[in-house]
């Protein structure tokens, strides 16, 4: 019965954490409001980390039983490739944009 009420715990705290993903940027962007930095950090920014946080603590939690250690190492060397990926398209394209606009 314990593993049970845990189960359910970490089922809350991950239907709560992608509320704080998804709900604070939708908001501010059917409003059509520019944010300053500050109101951004506020509003958009401390809410999804913190639901990002959530997200990932109960994800990790309700799979470390059921999966194995290599499924997790697997995990984050994927998402680190695929981020410095995005990161070196990024790179390339606003060298590109420069180059563009100094033409």
């Amino acid at each position: 019965m314990e593993g049970l009420n845990t189960t359910v715990l970490y089922i809350i705290m991950s239907v709560f954490g992608l509320i704080g993903v998804l709900v604070p940027p939708v908001i501010i962007r059917a409003k059509n409001d520019i944010l300053k930095k500050d109101e951004f950090l506020k509003q958009i920014f401390i809410p999804s980390f913190i639901g990002l946080i959530f997200l990932m603590i109960s994800y990790y939690m309700l799979l470390k039983d059921v999966t194995d250690e290599l499924f997790f190492q697997i995990l984050i060397g994927v998402t680190v490739i695929l981020s410095v990926g995005i990161n070196f398209g990024v790179i390339v394209m606003s060298m590109l944009r420069i180059r563009w606009a100094a033409d």
